[in-house]
């Protein structure tokens, strides 16, 4: 019996190798339909044969072998493509140094190798840049200063697919933001500017100015990527004050204009709240103050990396006579600072204590039973601010209200840590 012992597709052709025999016979198929069988009888001692075929099928192949007394069975059925790959798709791209781009993807069906091309004219045009065998990565080196297009191709022995989505890596440092600053009534300065593309964060900075003798600038607060606002609340009243700050990245940084503002008159500024306390839900952080001052115009929650609160501050804005608010944008696991500031146009005394809040690192829960659950009640809508803080009854397995007032009576929530039942409607 002859039997194929391997295929290896060269072009447009496919390459067959056998066993010798008086003679063979080779059937290829695009299925086992009779009627699109084509049968080529080869001569005795023929252990090789080459098919001439068209790109974009797909052959099954068979032989057997044949003398005066009859056919053999028929051999193995192999199969093999003419098929160009398929797209290779999420394309992402990485930076080391400012010097390497490091590309990855994910492997295209029938790829036997990748080609990458890469853009400087925002994707206009693109050059090829190298190749790569059946692998899913490939490393460019690059000089610092430019924003590059990258894309991605498949390709084997039938030809290339079309090109991947293309991704961008900037390796510029951000461009010079436009700062405004505006005095407030109650004392402190609103900064505002334009968010640059490309940036990691922004740094502020503030110098004092006598008689036209400006002050060194110092840095008075870090924010992160995409904020744009910042208000300055430690500031002196009747002090005039110059503003910058600068956008920044791991390539570089660029300042803003430089803003001269005066801070408000001075009166009586209002009280700092005491007693914030912080409570976590299973989406958000709920905090909590007592109001020490008749007199403010607002308060304002600050939520900061750090305890000096000068490192990814994020600010929140509530009415004045309000003592309770709700930050929804926490990640999990992380470790965050929170304390509350009293305002009104006079301007505002020292922030209230300091909390520090580590979320969990999920929504789950494990029950007595062993088995995982999803400790939240997913018929009932939890509204930020309106949720009361909650505790676990002894001996109960349904949540109470803490008596908060002003807080809407149901909610969905987490459980307390180490409770392995949480169900039911507050009451």
């Amino acid at each position: 019996m002859v039997t194929a012992e391997c295929l290896l597709k060269l072009g447009d052709a496919i390459h067959v190798r056998m066993a010798a025999a008086d003679t063979a016979i080779i059937v290829p198929t695009t299925a086992f339909d009779p009627a699109q069988v084509v049968h080529t009888v080869l001569p005795a001692g023929t252990i090789t044969f080459t098919d001439s075929v068209d790109s974009g099928q797909i052959f099954f192949y068979f032989i057997h072998a044949m003398n005066p007394l009859g056919a053999s069975p028929n051999s193995n059925i192999v199969e093999t493509a003419t098929l160009v790959p398929a797209v290779p798709t999420g394309l992402t791209a990485s930076v080391a140094l400012a010097t390497s781009v490091t590309l990855n993807w994910t492997a295209a069906t029938s790829a036997s190798g990748y080609s990458v091309e890469r853009s400087v004219d925002s994707g206009a045009t693109f050059t090829p840049v190298g190749t790569v065998g059946n692998v899913t990565t490939f490393a460019d080196a690059v000089t610092a200063g430019t924003a590059f297009t990258y894309r991605v191709a498949a390709t084997n022995v039938f030809g290339s697919s079309t090109a991947s989505v293309s991704v961008i890596v900037d390796l510029n440092a951000p461009v010079s933001p436009t700062l405004v600053a505006t005095a407030q009534a109650s004392g402190e300065i609103i900064l505002t500017w334009n968010n640059v593309a490309n940036e990691a964060g922004y740094r502020i900075e503030r110098a004092t100015s006598v008689d036209g003798v400006v002050g060194a600038f110092t840095q008075v607060a870090e924010v992160g990527v995409n904020v744009a606002t910042y208000t300055d609340m430690a500031v002196q009243t009747t002090t005039e004050y110059q503003n910058r700050m600068t956008a920044f990245n791991g390539l570089g940084a660029s300042v803003s204009n430089t803003v001269v503002i005066a801070s408000a008159t001075p009166a009586a500024a209002p009280a700092a709240p005491t007693d914030l306390v912080t409570a976590l839900r299973h989406d958000c952080v709920d905090l909590s103050w007592t109001d020490a001052s008749a007199n403010e115009a607002g308060f304002i929650v600050e939520r900061a990396d750090d305890a000096g609160f000068a490192i990814n501050l994020i600010q929140q804005t509530m009415a004045g006579n309000v003592t309770t608010a709700s930050d929804t944008t926490v990640a999990p696991a992380a470790t965050v600072f929170f304390h509350a500031v009293a305002s009104n146009a006079i301007g505002s005394l020292p922030p209230s204590n300091t909390v520090t809040v580590t979320t969990p690192a999920s929504t789950t829960a494990t029950s007595s039973a062993g088995t995982t659950t999803t400790p939240r009640i997913t018929t009932l809508t939890c509204t930020p601010h309106l949720c009361p803080v909650t505790r676990l009854r002894p001996g109960h397995t349904t949540c109470v209200d803490s008596a908060v007032p002003d807080r809407h009576p149901s909610c969905c929530l987490m459980p307390p840590v180490g409770a392995s039942v949480f169900a039911g409607k507050l009451r």
